[in-house]
């Protein structure tokens, strides 16, 4: 919020992409700097996943380094990658324009609403990303409302009662989903049909454990055991 952070690293686990991409998208949109270690891509691999960095990289507009943080593979790249980032900051140490290109479309009143708030933000480290900000009064957001006047916050929650008339839901929900519609849509993209996933050895488990006529006869069974073993052998240390 302080906008005093050279670099933001977003680590994202690359074999559940989609519920992941909600806080990338966050963070886009807020217009800090990001760069994105796509983690686990052991994990994606053995499960079938493919992901198409390249393709998420550009739709999602910054870099992201594929790595899997256990083996230390893509670490040095990673490295390298944040090195770029933290030189050309302080390259352009003292510069405070921000441009980012990167945004949620939301529905028609949505982005009336956004355009009505933006036009009442003054402040200058408000101009710089008024968007964002709108976006953060219309979620009711506390450091957001803080910040600005009485007349900006009766417009607020006049457009708030506006979308949740023309939605049926609280302006703060409703922008959520759409952000999580964005995340499907860039999950959708970069991920590559490779086939049926591949089923670990955690999700046989889960079946059998799991299982609507097994699972508590198990259960019963394993804390028997649990049991057994407390009484014979945990009374030996006793």
């Amino acid at each position: 919020l302080s906008r005093e952070a050279k670099l933001f690293v977003n680590v994202i686990d690359a074999s559940h992409l989609e519920p992941n991409l909600y806080l990338s998208v966050q963070l886009r949109e807020m217009g800090v700097p990001v760069l994105v270690a796509l983690n686990m891509m052991d994990v994606a691999r053995k499960r079938g996943i493919k992901v198409d960095v390249k393709s998420l990289s550009q739709t999602l507009d910054c870099p992201i380094v594929p790595v899997v943080a256990v083996t230390g593979e893509g670490m040095d790249d990673l490295k390298h990658e944040i090195d770029l980032f933290v030189s050309a900051a302080d390259a352009a140490a003292g510069n405070n324009e921000t441009i980012n290109d990167f945004q949620v479309v939301h529905e028609d009143t949505v982005e009336q609403a956004l355009t009505s708030i933006q036009a009442l933000l003054t402040t200058p480290h408000m101009r710089r990303n008024s968007r964002w900000y709108a976006m953060k009064l219309l979620e009711n957001d506390s450091h957001a409302l803080a910040q600005v006047n009485e007349p900006c916050q009766a417009l607020v929650t006049q457009w708030q009662e506006k979308i949740e008339d023309q939605t049926g839901e609280d302006a703060d929900i409703h922008i959520a989903d759409a952000r999580y519609s964005h995340a499907h849509t860039l999950a959708q993209g970069a991920l590559k049909d490779t086939g049926k996933l591949n089923r670990t050895l955690s999700d046989r488990i889960d079946n059998l454990v799991l299982h609507k006529l097994a699972g508590i006869p198990i259960f019963l069974f394993l804390m028997y055991l649990m049991f057994m073993f407390t009484i014979n052998i945990g009374s030996a240390f006793i």
